[in-house]
């Protein structure tokens, strides 16, 4: 068996006893530690650099861990009181010199207990504690249980049915080292009758909510963000506040959907004597659930749509009887609408929102607005949809603030009203909203597409439940005033009849209080090591972490000024990260990494690092070089790749991206070439002017074209790069290469590729094919042939046999070469030439009893 063979075989055995590889740094690390969930084995990734430390006494315990030579670290780590961090070793150091490490701490008395430290599912520490939770079946005594703690842990028993759950417990453990810890938790794990043992582990975790809310139509809610900046800024003010349940909006309109599962609301009430408790009553009342979602509809719970102040509360108040014709008509009575707002200022409602304009006007309706301002409610209205100079009723009353609809451009809406009276501006086209669920509503979905100044009313009204989250003291001429100067200006500066203050915004308004939040803070690069070499090809990335980060994105690239990306990932929530692809072998890379919040984001420091992967092309996850120096592996014909890789036949070549290509600029890649037995696949990437049929390149090989990449296929300076692939005869491709030599493959562009992309245009080529193997092997030992020995050493009677029958004629050639010619005539002499001196002597006897023996 080859030893590249047996290298293979021990990776799969500890592979299947719950042991991870992973290529980092210069090196392959072995992970050689799990613990156990559902009876499985998790692999655990050593933070070689970190030790974690527990004393009743921190001081005393840092003193004298920094005496031994370990500097406090993770300055940001908020582990449980007596706990502390600390880096002493290199993070390339040996498993077993981290484990020497954490029992010498263990020893020192301020040390009560000393741990490694691992990698948690999100990149942050993993620490283990004295403490191991165990459960037991049923089926097992508690005498029996007791034994089988005794005996596996021999510790303190803390807690019987611990957390009041049935045949549970928590014990802890005599010994201060947290690698013994780990390892009678996993002996515990595997005894009969145990369901699960794992250690009380210290982990990391962070706030569900990131800058990107998980509801399935958020991204087309640009009211709240869009790449323009031309929103409210709702992701920048949910880092201050996303509202509180305290804060209640009263939506006055036809009723809301009481259960509508996407809805943060309070129970709603019913002023028109139809008994509806707040909910819609007939078929037309479809206008206040989409109301009402600008406002409150939930937020990351992968449903939907979200409101502008998701964690306030709607509450419906039913004031209108919806006409049965559905065009948006109703009818209504004074009394209802001040029946309404009575009931807000009753429940404790800061904020009403009316999306509607009345028919009539009514003193006592401006006299109970009026009255509930003094109260500290602000009051929201549309200001109407009648393209008119003239703001609606209630909208134009003073003590109500009127709201103008804008277009996702900044404009004003075409059907807004605006004049005299007009207080803010908000989104009020293409605006997606709950909409009734089931057959009910304006369409049979849950959701709906909706217009009009009657959406641009709630989300200012949310911008004021916001506000009022953060600060409730604040009056409503505070609030109002607050939001005025947080205004996004529009039109003639300061204020105007046409946009009134200007476009509401969330984070600006808040910020009239509260301190901003601050973008990602500094962290720097840390696996691989900069200029490391022969690392996996598919590297374990890590890096520091950045302070106020809410996720990293990362970027590699063969390139130094990342003009054409090989790997990128975004959203990334922890501090390393695994391309699931491997990268190509034997190239060297750029990688960068970027902190990102809802703020900003940040560069790590140095802004990107460089690496060059390994060759291992035998794949068994060591480079190539190391398994021909550590004999592993065989290099019997001195060409710098073990002798199995010799033997295999499908080859592969890649380039790097050739850069400028145009038609003034051929690229020629070299490489070694070998007979193919097949089609020849030249898979080709580009970043060039190729947006017309006339737009091609010309492959050629050696000087001689066989074929032409693109046209058709070809974009102009794409996002993603072009593709395409050329696939090559065998009997064309054979006839051109120099086997075994450098055969050139040029790439040369039409007359009308210009060279008009920024970065500069490149193209790449990968070349794979099945061929003729590099060496011959024709007796199948796994040896290339030009590595056998012309003779069968050893073999002296020529029967294909080395054993015991082979002594007397070898001894008869060392005492009469002409006797054993004579009576061997099919032999040569030379196989008795076993230490290849060139001679057949007594030198060879030693050797040729080794040979005998095995």
């Amino acid at each position: 068996m080859m030893p590249g063979v047996r290298v293979r075989r021990r990776r799969a055995a500890v592979l299947a006893a719950g042991v991870l590889i992973l290529g980092i740094g210069s090196e392959a690390a072995l992970a050689q530690y799990h613990y156990v969930y559902r009876g499985q084995p998790v692999p655990l990734a050593l933070r070689a650099d970190l030790l974690a430390s527990f004393a009743a006494d921190g001081d005393e315990a840092a003193t004298v861990l920094r005496n031994f030579g370990a500097a406090p670290a993770e300055a940001d780590w908020a582990g449980p009181r007596g706990w502390s961090m600390f880096t002493a070793l290199s993070s390339k150091a040996r498993p077993e010199d981290v484990e020497a490490l954490v029992a010498a701490a263990a020893d020192m008395p301020a040390v009560e207990f000393a741990s490694p430290v691992f990698i948690d599912r999100l990149g942050g520490p993993l620490v283990v504690t004295p403490d191991i939770l165990v459960a037991f079946d049923p089926t097992v005594p508690p005498d029996e249980r007791r034994r089988l703690l005794d005996r596996v842990v021999g510790g303190h028993l803390l807690d019987e049915n611990w957390a009041r759950m049935e045949g549970v417990y928590r014990v802890r453990s005599l010994s201060r080292n947290g690698f013994d810890v780990l390892r009678e938790a996993n002996a515990l794990s595997i005894e009969p009758g145990v369901r699960f043992a794992e250690p009380d582990m210290i982990f990391s975790g962070r706030a569900s909510l990131i800058c990107t809310p998980n509801d399935s139509l958020y991204p087309s809610l640009w009211g709240l963000n869009q790449a323009s900046d031309v929103d409210m800024d709702a992701p920048e003010a949910w880092q201050i506040t996303r509202g509180s349940a305290a804060i209640r909006v009263v939506v006055i309109d036809v009723g809301v959907q009481q259960d509508h599962p996407d809805m943060n609301q309070a129970p709603g009430a019913d002023f028109t004597g139809s008994g509806g408790g707040g909910g819609p009553v007939n078929q037309c009342d479809n206008h206040g659930t989409a109301v009402a979602g600008c406002v409150s509809a939930t937020i990351d719970n992968a449903l939907g749509v979200v409101g502008l102040a998701p964690l306030c509360l709607s509450a419906s108040a039913r004031c209108f009887n919806s006409n049965l014709s559905c065009n948006g008509s109703w009818s209504g009575q004074a009394s209802w609408t001040v029946a309404a707002l009575d009931w807000a200022q009753s429940s404790g409602a800061r904020v009403t929102n009316n999306s509607n304009y009345y028919g009539f006007t009514s003193s006592a309706i401006e006299q109970k607005y009026n009255d509930t301002r003094n109260a500290g409610i602000v009051h929201f209205a549309s200001a109407g949809n009648d393209s008119s100079a003239t703001i609606g009723y209630p909208a134009s009353l003073p003590t109500v603030n009127a709201i103008a609809a804008l277009s996702q451009s900044g404009a004003r809406a075409s059907f807004s009203n605006w004049g005299t009276g007009l207080d803010f501006s908000a989104p009020g086209v293409g605006i997606w909203s709950t909409d009734r669920t089931g057959s009910d509503g304006y369409t049979a979905s849950d959701y709906a597409s909706v217009q009009g100044t009657s959406f641009a009313s709630p989300y200012s009204a949310a911008v004021a439940a916001l506000l009022l989250s953060y600060n409730p003291g604040l009056s409503a001429p505070q609030v109002e005033s607050t939001m005025a100067a947080g205004c996004t200006d529009l039109g003639t500066a300061g204020y105007d009849t046409d946009f009134g203050w200007g476009m509401v915004n969330a984070y600006a308004t808040l910020l009239q209080f509260a301190s901003p939040p601050a973008p990602p803070g500094p962290f720097s690069l840390m696996l691989p090591e900069e200029a490391a070499v022969a690392v996996a090809d598919r590297p374990v990335f890590m890096w520091s972490a950045s302070a106020g980060a809410v996720e990293y994105s990362l970027t590699v690239d063969d390139n130094a000024n990342f003009g054409s990306v090989d790997y990128s990932a975004a959203g990334i929530a922890g501090t390393s990260h695994q391309p699931p692809q491997a990268l190509e072998q034997n190239r060297t890379y750029y990688w960068r990494v970027t902190a990102v919040n809802c703020i900003g984001q940040a560069g790590a420091t140095p802004a990107s690092g460089s690496f060059s992967t390994w060759l291992d092309c035998n794949d068994n996850d060591v480079p190539d070089a190391v398994d021909i120096s550590g004999g592993f592996s065989q290099d019997c014909n001195k060409n710098g790749q073990p002798d199995e890789c010799d033997l295999v036949a499908a080859f592969r070549a890649s380039s790097a991206d050739m850069t400028p290509i145009n038609r003034n600029v051929s690229q020629t890649f070299s490489y070694a070439a070998r007979p193919a037995v097949a089609s020849v696949s030249l898979a080709f990437s580009a970043f060039a002017d190729l947006n017309f049929a006339s737009e091609s390149f010309d492959v050629r090989i050696n000087g001689v074209s066989v074929g032409t990449a693109f046209g058709p296929a070809g974009q102009d300076c794409p996002l993603t790069p072009s593709q395409e692939t050329l696939m090559v005869p065998a009997a064309t491709y054979n006839a051109l290469i120099t086997t075994g030599g450098p055969t050139d493959l040029t790439v040369v562009a039409s007359t009308g590729v210009d060279e008009t992309c920024a970065p500069a245009s490149w193209v790449s080529v990968i070349i794979t094919y099945v061929g003729v193997a590099t060496s011959a092997d024709e007796n199948s030992n796994q040896t290339p042939d030009e590595c056998e020995n012309p003779f069968a050493l050893g073999d002296m009677n020529c029967d294909g046999n080395i054993d015991v029958l082979d002594i007397n004629p070898f001894i008869l050639a060392l005492s009469d070469p002409i006797a054993y010619a004579a009576q061997y005539p099919t032999c040569d002499i030379n196989n008795g030439d076993i230490n290849n001196d060139g001679n057949v002597d007594v030198l060879d006897i030693n050797p040729f009893v080794a040979l005998l023996v095995g």
